[in-house]
């Protein structure tokens, strides 16, 4: 597989977390793995991270701690616009 092939399937199989993460820091972050994972997977064609890479667009772990600061992001942001609305709400 050339670069364009590899970048494309990762794309393709990561495209659906990485738009369900709002424009942000988390987001800038999720890209820039998977830029890195385009280098891993020319550079380590025959290992098994490439092969989680390749089906699911991260490795286990990477997903795993992407996962877990999206559900912590979101919840931070619940935490912070509570108050707010609250208080226009109490009006």
């Amino acid at each position: 597989m050339d670069r364009l092939e590899i970048r494309k399937q990762i794309q393709d199989v990561a495209d659906e977390l990485y738009e369900s993460i709002p424009n942000g820091p988390l987001k800038y972050i999720v890209g820039d793995i998977m830029a890195n994972n385009e280098e891993y997977v020319l550079n380590n064609f025959d290992t098994v991270g490439t092969e989680y890479i390749l089906h699911q667009g991260f490795t286990v772990n990477q997903l795993k701690w992407i996962t877990e600061l999206k559900e912590m992001n979101e919840l931070l942001d619940k935490m912070v616009r509570f108050p707010t609305i609250h208080k226009l709400t109490m009006k």
